[in-house]
């Protein structure tokens, strides 16, 4: 089990319900693409690819190819991809 740290703000943090800000990223991205124009992606790839193997960084990356959102990948450097 691994233990979760939170910042020290003093905000109570919500989990579950209208609260939760860990549920709204597809409600966000839509609301930015129909509002701001050129809104788009910018995926930044860590040295080691780790981002691939998180969930939610995934799901982002999908919910912006889905709603056709220009999408531009950094990678960390041309050395990481001949690890």
């Amino acid at each position: 089990k691994r233990d979760i740290s939170f910042c020290a703000c003093g905000l109570t943090k919500h989990f579950f319900g209208d609260h939760c800000e860990m549920n709204k990223f597809v409600d966000m991205m839509s609301l930015l693409c129909e509002q701001v124009p050129c809104f788009g992606q910018i995926v930044v790839v860590d040295e080691g690819f780790e981002i691939f193997s998180r969930a939610w960084c995934l799901a982002e990356t999908v919910e912006a190819h889905q709603k056709d959102m220009p999408q531009v990948l950094k990678i960390h450097s041309a050395a990481s991809l001949k690890t």
